[in-house]
């Protein structure tokens, strides 16, 4: 057996479809910036590239081609979440084996439950997570690949150190930046600077000969400029004070009537210590414009009182409400709640609690001008200007928003993101507390069913 992929040098860099794998029997042709890496001999390396530029498939590539020099050591794959790690770099590193020619069962055995890859040459891949680096403890390893390493805390990054230091081994980290953290400031750096034993390479979405260049260039007339910047240039934009530094004077509207064209959802936040909010929203698809039209908030009362305070506004509309998934016993109470007042058209979907993407989606509504909100939504539009980013004690801003002042801005994220976002096919409350069976199988189907 014969680990690690065949790869040639790509002197000319020659037009192909778009495909993750060269077919098979076909050499694997690494791009010019992914070659810099290959070719380096510095012990910490850094590929830092926009989104679709090719770094996690390069970093299984990178690992075949260490185990290949190495074929009876110790390996590992790092990942934010172990669920990320058995999903993607799993699925990636299997592929090659298969194009290799390297056999499951025979070749090499795969432990689920542990994540471990055995082979019978005696090497072993590990698969650990980030967000629980002690488990990472005890390894003597001969390499890492870390995936979207950006993600991952610092311990993390000095228990990968640790692990490798026996050997001097080898450790990859490829990500796109998410904030000015660790993986820029002692792994980047240090590569663009010359540090010794550290070396990294940084380029763009577009730069990668594979990346659809009108993708890029459409992006870039959707997103806010940081963003942009962070996720297609792979520029590390360091945050500042509000979250939604977006939002101005212009977003806010004086109400008016909305006829037919618009359809109505809504978000929920279940208030404990803080308030409970309900935030309304009307969207006209033809026009892609969205209103936050309504805005119910508070404190200290029963499920039994808030429904009949919100009944006189949910008459005669049909309305999905999206809420805090946390608790789901909460939204089949306030429904049953809601019928005993003859609110029948009201469905609760659990809603996509994706604090980072569910924030981007409304940055992308405000900076696109599509979102508007009712000058009477006075609670929206005053945690608008006071929501911010946490700022750490060097003065800087961290990629973690706080955790304070944010209740309308949570029941706004929940119904934004989960209806205009990415993912909109939740399970869905139906009228009685049972799951709608037409929405039964629409989680694992998502934008693309």
């Amino acid at each position: 057996m014969s680990i690690g992929p065949t790869i040639v040098d790509n002197t000319v860099q020659e037009e192909r479809s778009s495909q993750i794998y060269p077919p098979a029997g076909k050499p694997i042709v690494p791009h010019k910036f992914q070659w810099k890496i290959l070719e380096s001999k510095a012990r910490f390396l850094a590929l830092n590239a926009g989104t679709g530029g090719g770094k996690s498939w390069f970093g299984a590539v990178w690992l075949l081609e260490e185990i290949r020099k190495h074929p009876e050591d110790d390996f590992m794959v790092v990942s934010p979440i172990f669920k990320m790690a058995k999903r993607r770099p799993r699925k990636l590193l299997e592929a090659l084996f298969k194009r290799e020619g390297i056999i499951k069962d025979k070749d090499y055995m795969y432990h689920q439950n542990e994540g471990i890859f055995d082979f019978k040459t005696g090497a072993h891949i590990y698969l650990a997570s980030a967000d629980r680096p002690d488990t990472m403890e005890g390894d003597v390893l001969r390499s890492i690949w870390a995936d979207e390493a950006g993600k991952m805390g610092k311990k993390a990054w000095q228990v990968m150190r640790r692990r490798t230091n026996y050997l001097k081994g080898r450790v990859l980290l490829t990500s796109t930046p998410y904030a000015r953290n660790w993986f820029i400031t002692d792994v980047v750096k240090k590569g663009e600077e010359g540090y010794p034993g550290y070396f990294s390479v940084t380029y763009r979405s577009i730069d990668s000969p594979y990346y659809d260049k009108a993708v890029y260039w459409e992006e870039k007339k959707l997103l806010p400029p940081d963003e942009f910047n962070r996720k297609y240039n792979a520029i590390a934009v360091a945050q500042h004070g509000l979250v939604y530094k977006e939002f101005t004077e212009d977003h806010i509207i004086k109400p008016f009537d909305l006829t037919n064209d618009w359809e109505f959802f809504a978000g929920i936040d279940w208030g404990i210590n803080h308030p409970f909010i309900f935030e309304l929203f009307a969207y006209n698809e033809e026009t892609e414009q969205v209103r936050n039209c309504y805005e119910y908030h508070t404190t200290g009362k029963e499920l039994y009182q808030i429904a009949g305070e919100l009944a006189p506004v949910l008459k005669d509309k049909e309305i999905i409400a999206y809420f805090d998934p946390s608790r789901p016993d909460s939204a089949k109470q306030l429904q049953r709640e809601l019928e005993e007042w003859g609110i029948e058209d009201t469905m609760f979907r659990k809603a996509d609690n994706d604090r980072e993407n569910g924030i981007m989606t409304v940055r992308k509504l405000l900076f696109q001008k599509k979102y508007s909100i009712y000058d009477t939504c006075k609670l929206n539009i005053e945690q608008k200007g006071l929501w911010s980013w946490i700022e750490e004690e060097s003065g800087e801003y961290s990629d973690k928003a706080e955790k304070k002042n944010d209740d309308s801005q949570d029941a706004e994220r929940y119904a934004l993101h989960t209806r205009l976002g990415k993912k909109r096919n939740p399970k869905v409350y139906a009228l009685g507390g049972g799951y709608d069976s037409r929405d039964e199988n629409d989680e694992e189907r998502g934008d693309d069913a």
